[in-house]
Parts: structure tokens; C-alpha cells; sequence
């Protein structure tokens, strides 16, 4: 049984070449590996889609949680400068919003920052 193509990814049914199984997040999942020879581009790029959007929810509620617990907990110690702990808060805020797309750079600099500000205290 050889992986079966899907534009430039390969998708080999029984799982990963390293001995893991294949995981399937919903239906649309499986429906990719059991359709993807008979789609046409277009199909292909509708299907990609709908295995997003199932998956976007329990993506965005984990950083939603981490990015709201991490303000709070800087909030609460003042551990770190308060604005850094809104700056996650907020971004914890607009994880499950449309707004997602903002929140993906807000987490971005929550993390480098305190990143940095961690490391020159130790």
C-alpha cells in the first residue's frame, strides 16, 4: 500500500511511516483520506477547509485557557509588569472571537517578552 498523493501531501491510510497512528479530529478527517484521489483541486482545498474549521475550536479554547490563565497569574503576583498581564488577558479575550488573527501576534509578544524579562532575572 503506497501513500496516496493529495497535492503535495501524502496521506498513507494505515498511519505515520514512524509506526503512529493516524489520529482523525471529525468526520471531514476521514472523509480527506478516503476521498482525496477522487477530488478535484478545488474539492481538495474546500475539504483542507472543513478539516480546519473542525479543528479550530479546540485549538483556540487551549490558548484562550493558557493565555488567560497566564494574565491573571501575572496579575494576581505581580511578578511581571501588569501591563504584560493585561496585554495576555486581552489576547486570552480574543482567542474564541474573530478577532483570533490579532490574538495569534498579542500571544506572540506575551511570550517573547516575558521570555526575556524571565531570563535577565534568573
Amino acid at each position: 500500500m503506497t501513500p496516496q498523493p493529495c497535492g503535495s501531501l501524502a496521506f498513507p491510510p494505515w498511519g505515520y511511516p514512524n509506526g503512529s497512528v493516524r489520529v482523525f479530529t471529525g468526520p471531514n478527517e476521514a472523509r480527506l483520506v478516503r476521498e482525496h484521489d477522487r477530488l478535484d483541486p478545488v474539492g481538495q482545498v474546500q475539504l483542507a477547509q472543513d478539516v480546519q474549521a473542525d479543528t479550530f475550536l479546540p485549538i483556540a479554547g487551549g490558548f484562550a485557557v493558557f493565555s488567560l490563565a497566564a494574565g491573571i497569574a501575572v496579575l494576581k503576583t505581580e511578578a511581571m509588569s501588569p501591563k504584560l498581564g493585561w496585554l495576555s488577558v486581552v489576547a486570552g479575550a480574543l482567542w474564541l472571537t474573530p478577532g483570533e488573527f490579532v490574538a495569534i501576534f498579542l500571544s506572540v509578544i506575551f511570550v517573547a517578552i516575558s521570555s526575556v524579562v524571565l531570563y535577565r532575572r534568573s
